[in-house]
Formats: C-alpha cells, structure tokens, sequence
C-alpha cells in the first residue's frame, strides 16, 4: 500500500512539472509560469505557483527562450548574458519593429552632383500615411552652366519642399509607396535659342538665377533589409514653372523626377 502511495504521488509530482512552462531568462534563471501572452517588446504571463494571482510582464530582451507545457519551445536568444535577437517562426518581418523615423539620402542625385538629404515621419496608428520634408544642394553652387547647344536648360541650384507619402499596403519588409510632392527653390535658366522675339537680344546666350515651383506625383516602392535600413525608389511626373525675366519665354513645362535613396530608421 504504501508502495502504491509512493508511486502515485511520483506520478502526480511528473504531471505537475510537465504542465507548466517554464521561461529561461538571458542569466541563466528560471521562472516556472502560464504564459498567456508574447508580444513585440513584452511577455505576459501568471506565476504557476499563483495562477489566480496577478499578471507579470517582462521585457523580451531580457527572456532567451520558453519551453510550453505542450513541448513547443520558443527561442529568443540561446546566448546567455548578450543582447538577444528575437527569434521568430515567421520569416516576414515585424511591422511594429520598424521606426516611425527615417533620415535618408537622394543617391541617384549625385549623378547630377546634386546633395539630396530629406526627413520622412511616419504618423497614424496604422502608419500608412508619411510626411517627408526633403532639401538639396547642387555642388556647383552658381557656377554657369555649359553654353553651348540650342536646348533649353535648367539646372538645380538648391530646392527644398513637402511630400505627403501613402503607404496602402502597410509597413512591411516591401511596401508601396505613392502620393504627391511639390518643390520650390532656385535654379539657373537658359532658354531656347528659338525663344526670343528680338534678333539683337540672343537670349541663348543668357543665363540667370531664377526661383521655381513645381508638383508632381510619385510612385515606388521601398524595402527594409533590416530594423534600421529603408532603401526605396521612387518615379514621378508633373509640371514645372520656372519664374524667368526673359520676354516672349515659355517658362512652364512638363518634369520628371527619379529617386533612389538611402535611409535609416529610428
């Protein structure tokens, strides 16, 4: 009889330990737990010992895994004492995970040796609406631009402006980006050699530094390789209008605008 006491309570003392979960924290400790809850950031859970009792959070860089009283394990970081990177089954990346912030750099502007830096803030709950607020400079300053040829040109000289960024799929690892931006600034203007009216007055010939507005809408994408990179790219048309002095000039017309930037989250 006793024997069969014995073994019954052996027995009992088994179901209990295998019917809880049990965290194991980056130290090395153990906590024995009902986990009802893992978030982005926290961990809910009841300690087993007082399942009636309230409801405690840790921060889940601080958990290297969980065993579950089902077996499955779930694993956050499997070495002790350095910073863990959570660890998910889901290979997509975490939307919450991505920064509302993101600084970034116009890299396909250096082709035109223009320095394109800008600020985007994510806002909403949902995070698909974006303000950017960009600026650029060109390296050349208000050096003259080549005279030759009978084609008008205009060159950046500095633009600043106000873009307003939707994002109808979400943050995600690859989102959709589309919306309309407007820029104004100052640009160095020659005209065409067939826009003046008077033959003594070659207006080919002439340059001047003149202010611009112009309005376009974009479309791209962008990609987030990691938490902190953003790399997106972006295409947009619309028009432009360019404030010249020059009589008898047509001064409005139709621009295009490509972007490939660089950015960092945070």
């Amino acid at each position: 009889m006793k024997k069969l006491s014995l073994a019954l309570m052996l027995l009992f003392c088994s179901l209990i330990s295998f019917s809880q979960d049990v965290i194991t924290m980056r130290d090395g400790s153990k906590i024995e737990a009902k986990v009802t809850e893992v978030g982005s950031k926290d961990i809910l859970y009841k300690r087993f010992s007082n399942l009636n009792g309230p409801v405690y959070t840790l921060d889940i860089e601080d958990v290297a895994l969980i065993n579950y009283e089902s077996g499955a394990i779930d694993k956050f970081n499997l070495m002790y004492n350095e910073k863990p990177s959570y660890v998910s089954n889901n290979s997509k990346m975490d939307p919450s995970e991505l920064k509302s912030n993101i600084i970034y750099m116009n890299a396909g502007d250096l082709l035109f040796q223009n320095v394109t830096l800008g600020f985007e803030r994510l806002v909403g709950k949902s995070r698909k609406l974006g303000i950017r607020i960009p600026f650029s400079i060109n390296l050349n300053g208000t050096s003259k631009i080549n005279n030759g040829g009978n084609n008008g040109r205009v060159r950046n000289i500095f633009y600043s402006g106000f873009d307003l960024l939707f994002y109808p799929t979400g943050q995600g690892q690859v989102s959709l980006v589309l919306g309309p931006s407007i820029r104004t600034g100052m640009v160095q203007y020659r005209p065409n050699n067939y826009g003046y009216m008077d033959p003594y007055f070659p207006v080919a010939q002439y340059i001047e530094n003149t202010t611009f507005f112009s309005f376009f809408f974009f479309f791209g994408f962008i990609w987030n390789p990691s938490k902190e990179l953003a790399i997106s790219t972006t295409f947009g048309v619309g028009t432009r209008r360019v404030f010249t002095s020059i009589p008898g000039v047509t001064s409005s017309g139709a621009t295009a605008n490509l972007n490939f930037s660089l950015g960092y989250r945070f």
